[in-house]
């Protein structure tokens, strides 16, 4: 069984997340350790970390498909200083919170929608998939 340590958490990040969102594998500073050792004392449960990692890994929010920080348009992307200085990053992550959601269609997708489908009739596609279409968003 595996020791839960600072580096383990570190290689665990850095094995789970995709190079391509965090540009390079993230660096255990001394101000990281410090601030991931004070999480660790908080949240001692090792399937917690190993969860909540995988769950932030394979979600689009925190890979950056998102309208940034208060809508500024930056897209924000989940790094491993925010999960060592967030308290309550790793429960979050872990409860679901940044799990992959339905899309919310606006009111004018959902008139463009209808119009959609009843051109197209019995071979449109679902709301959902059409959206994804829409948006070019595309399903891993």
């Amino acid at each position: 069984m595996a020791i839960l340590t600072p580096e383990y958490i570190l290689d665990l990040w850095n094995s789970l997340m995709p190079l391509a969102i965090q540009a390079r594998p993230a660096r255990l500073t001394l101000k990281r350790r410090i601030q991931l050792e004070a999480r660790l004392r908080e949240h001692s449960d090792i399937t917690l970390w190993q969860e909540g990692i995988a769950k932030i890994a394979s979600s689009r929010f925190c890979r950056g498909d998102n309208t940034g920080w208060h809508g500024n348009g930056v897209p924000w992307v989940a790094h491993f200083g925010w999960l060592c200085e967030r308290r309550d990053a790793i429960v979050r992550a872990a409860e679901g919170l940044y799990d992959d959601r339905p899309l919310v269609p606006t009111s004018t997708e959902c008139a463009e929608y209808q119009v959609y489908r009843q051109r197209v009739g019995a071979a449109a596609l679902s709301l959902n998939a059409w959206l994804n279409t829409r948006r070019g968003i595309h399903e891993d």
